[in-house]
């Protein structure tokens, strides 16, 4: 597996500790930001966004709970779909109102609050740019 943004000390190609961070408007890619070297300009690696890193593993969480221990009151679409959307970094509004749906009907709260579904729409909407 590769290195985190925060092992990077230099540059692999000419090895300058001159690294930048680009994010928000200054990154035209569909990715929440890019290390790169500021000498040669070589792309060192893409970075994370921190807020949907966050929200993505507490559903991940929810959903492994929801498979692990209350898998009898799933219907087996329902374990298709939770299934289905576990690996995804951003969800669809409408794959979030299914996953709050599943989630009141199962443990009588939803998943995605208010502050979580906004991180994610940002985040999907970034890609929709």
């Amino acid at each position: 597996m590769g290195q985190t943004a925060e092992t990077y000390k230099s540059c692999p190609r000419c090895k300058s500790t001159n690294l930048i961070r680009q994010t928000g408007d200054e990154e035209p890619t569909k990715h929440y930001g890019r290390l790169k070297c500021g000498d040669c300009e070589k792309h060192v690696q893409w970075l994370k966004d921190p807020s949907t890193s966050i929200t993505t593993a507490q559903r991940q969480k929810a959903i492994d709970n929801l498979l692990e221990n209350f898998r009898p009151r799933l219907s087996s679409w329902d374990v298709q779909f939770l299934q289905s959307i576990y690996p995804r970094r951003y969800l669809t509004p409408k794959q979030r109102n299914v996953l709050n749906r599943i989630g009141t009907n199962v443990l009588g709260k939803k998943i995605c609050m208010d502050e979580d579904m906004q991180a994610m729409e940002r985040g999907y909407d970034k890609i929709l740019r």
